[in-house]
């Protein structure tokens, strides 16, 4: 579609929206959606020397200038209700570096227009940023027709992986694997949750985190009872881990070992935090009450700085986007990677223990 109609018909959609009372996309969001290098086309009348050149004043404040309303992104303009803090602070991230784009955007015309820049570079770069925010429109709406936890949660990542730079995120990547040897094998191999394994067969956990991260292991026995694999003072490594270093549990050449008693399912919880815990014990009390596939929970994700009487007994989802398997990487168990916004995951390892 030639560019000029492409505006036209997104300018003529937004004023029908506005007439209606529907929610609508900030105009240059609309108009970056068109394709081209976000280059203003309106010029002045007089033109400015520039070397052998008398370049054209660009309007840059027509082409830049959102529809009236405050800058923000389309997010919080399409009127999108958020669930939990960290799907706030997400959204308000997202707003803030669309507002830094655009502000960054007529600087690069007004230093055009000041011969700063010369045509080529004003192009790449004016291009590089319209790249940046071209799919913020589409990626809101994803998050908005959503229907199903997940998805939403994958809409919004997606978004703010886009609009937020790697340095302005707090984000945790966390590979975890369970090595099991079953009676018989000849070397310890990771295996997928839920797999079933039976009595004698030796264990041993490996986490590694994708920035330096505090970790926590927990497992709940039959009785209820919580127990901390790690930190562990038979472990002779303090927390924080540093980024992409390799955690064995346990250490060395150990391993467990599944005894006859307790068949049945296993657990084993895991958290990654970019903070410490301020009660792990607490904290583990809560994440063993992690409840897969609980479709009547009203929590978005576990809240591990809430006391552990707010989370509601078999209702507390995982914490986290679980990534799918990396088939070129076969020592992972499970890869989890931190919500938009958020600087923890919790998240719950399954297998069957049989005779």
């Amino acid at each position: 579609m030639p560019l000029i109609l492409c505006r036209v018909r997104a300018i003529l959609g937004m004023l029908r929206r506005m007439a209606k009372g529907q929610s609508f996309y900030p105009l240059f969001l609309l108009l970056s959606a068109c394709g081209g290098p976000p280059t203003p086309t309106t010029p002045d009348a007089t033109c400015r020397p520039c070397g052998s050149e008398c370049r054209p004043q660009l309007t840059c404040e027509s082409e830049f200038a959102y529809d009236g309303r405050k800058a923000t992104a389309g997010f919080t303009v399409a009127g999108v209700g958020v669930q939990g803090a960290t799907e706030r602070q997400a959204i308000r991230q997202i707003d803030q570096e669309t507002e830094r784009y655009v502000a960054l955007a007529k600087r690069l015309c007004d230093e055009y227009n000041k011969c700063v820049l010369d045509r080529e570079t004003y192009a790449t770069r004016s291009e590089n940023m319209r790249r940046r925010i071209a799919r913020v429109p589409e990626l809101a709406e994803q998050f908005q027709r959503a229907t199903t936890d997940q998805a939403r949660r994958q809409a919004l990542a997606e978004a703010y992986d886009t609009a937020v730079p790697s340095e302005a995120r707090t984000d945790i990547s966390l590979d975890f694997a369970v090595h099991a040897k079953k009676p018989g094998d000849d070397r310890a191999h990771a295996i997928a949750s839920g797999t079933s394994l039976p009595t004698n067969t030796r264990l041993h956990f490996t986490l590694r985190a994708s920035r330096t991260a505090h970790l926590y292991v927990f497992q709940r026995g039959p009785d209820g009872k919580v127990q901390m694999l790690f930190p562990h003072s038979g472990i002779n490594l303090a927390n924080p881990i540093a980024a992409s270093t390799v955690l064995r549990i346990p250490q060395g050449e150990q391993t467990y070992r599944l005894n006859e008693r307790d068949l049945g399912t296993e657990q084993v919880f895991l958290v990654a935090s970019v903070e410490p815990l301020a009660d792990p014990g607490g904290a583990g009390t809560q994440v063993t009450g992690i409840a897969r596939g609980s479709s009547g929970c009203r929590t978005r994700a576990l809240e591990l700085d809430a006391p552990a009487a707010a989370a509601a007994p078999g209702c507390v989802r995982s914490r986290g986007i679980e990534l799918a398997p990396d088939q070129a990487n076969e020592d992972s168990s499970l890869r989890v990677r931190t919500e938009a916004g958020d600087s923890k995951i919790a998240d719950v390892f399954t297998f069957e223990h049989t005779r």
